[in-house]
């Protein structure tokens, strides 16, 4: 009886230990847009139903765009007026909703953003965990451009790499893909005080942009 009892304990653990164990779902880099590879990725692992699922990617650029994102109507503060976006559709690269047990583990890869996006949203969602990755964005839609010098009829500065703009007729725009923007509102730091202000783009009133040299900028 003691033999048996052993060998049904043992077998227990073994059982246990099994269901324990994550399903693993590897998710090379793909050429081009991983919009798509990432999001069956995340279907897969929600047809577990619950089971500990192992999302595991690779050291490298994961791309995520806007055109093949998931869109989803979320009421998000701190963003738009009504009036300036009456659409509050977001566009979301990685969408994990009412899921549990996930684990996206980003063995060090870097998610890349194209367009105007939300990158993660997790809602509903129990015992999710991400880790082991990085976000940057190829159009970053708050843009940087740092002032060299002043006048008292002009600005010049030099825009931030990463930044991208075109100037149009004299009319200087930051764009990305799909979008452009030239006014607004804008932040200004002081490096001096390690302060910061939220003011009006400092483009506002601006008659006129001359690029001097790639990436400097004279407003007038």
């Amino acid at each position: 009886m003691r033999k048996l009892l052993m060998i049904l304990s043992v077998f227990c653990c073994f059982v246990m230990t099994g269901m324990a164990a994550p399903v693993v779902l590897d998710v090379p880099v793909p050429d081009g847009d991983a919009t798509p590879v990432l999001r069956r990725a995340i279907e897969q692992a929600s047809s577990y139903k619950g089971r500990a699922v192992l999302i595991r990617l690779q050291q490298g650029d994961y791309h995520i765009y806007r055109t093949s994102s998931s869109p989803y109507l979320y009421y998000i503060s701190n963003t738009a007026s009504a009036e300036e976006n009456p659409d509050s559709t977001k566009h979301i690269g990685i969408w994990l909703k009412d899921m549990k047990n996930i684990t996206v583990d980003g063995g060090g890869a870097r998610f890349v953003t194209h367009g105007e996006m939300t990158p993660f949203v997790i809602d509903g969602c129990e015992n999710v965990t991400m880790k082991n990755f990085s976000l940057v964005a190829a159009d970053p839609s708050v843009p940087e451009m740092t002032v060299v010098s002043t006048d008292v009829n002009s600005i010049t500065a030099r825009v931030t790499a990463g930044s991208n703009y075109e100037i149009e007729d004299g009319t200087f725009y930051w764009k990305g893909e799909g979008w452009r923007f030239g006014g607004g509102i804008a932040q200004v730091f002081y490096p001096q005080t390690n302060v910061t202000n939220r003011c009006e783009s400092p483009l506002t009133g601006v008659t006129k942009a001359i690029e001097l040299d790639e990436g400097l900028v004279r407003f007038n």
